[in-house]
């Protein structure tokens, strides 16, 4: 009977599986700076504007997911072409909400950023990349980018549903 308890003890041993440590999942939201400056540390990736893919520096996230309360969908009346008359057309936004640390962090970037762009990134991929005009102190961001209605709704869902 000892003889049997020690296969058994023995056979569990080799048994027991080794767990390969697996990589971080990638945030679904991140706000980051584009082209940060010498000294930051970066990595490259690559943004689709009318037809035409480049790539760009983006530096490390500043917000993540849970700097937001939520994200919603919208359209916005903005000018699509430039000139003296430029022609406005309703398109589809995200509307982020920031939660209080959130509008401290997004105010803070947006003052360090001003003439810069920034990425927003929603599950690995740059939706946007638009430049900071001025500070932004409020607790919610409109981004449009090169998405559709459907699009902007299902982006929207994702970093919803991930918190």
């Amino acid at each position: 009977m000892n003889r049997l308890a020690a296969s058994v003890v023995a056979i569990a041993i080799v048994a027991t599986p080794v767990f390969a440590q697996q990589a971080a999942p990638k945030p679904v939201f991140e706000v980051a700076r584009v082209n940060p400056g010498k000294g930051v540390k970066t990595r490259q990736m690559r943004v689709e504007h009318l037809g035409r893919a480049t790539v760009v520096q983006v530096g490390p996230a500043v917000l993540t997911r849970v700097h937001l309360r939520e994200v919603a969908t919208g359209t916005e009346k903005l000018a699509v072409t430039s000139g003296a008359k430029p022609e406005k057309r309703d398109v589809p936004v995200l509307r982020l909400r920031f939660t209080k640390d959130g509008a401290r962090a997004m105010s803070e970037l947006s003052r360090a950023a001003q003439g810069q762009l920034l990425a927003v990134i929603i599950d690995g991929q740059i939706v946007a990349m638009p430049q900071v005009e001025q500070p932004i102190t409020g607790s919610a961001w409109t981004v449009s980018g090169n998405f559709t209605t459907e699009t902007a709704k299902a982006l929207a869902a994702k970093v919803n549903a991930s918190k």
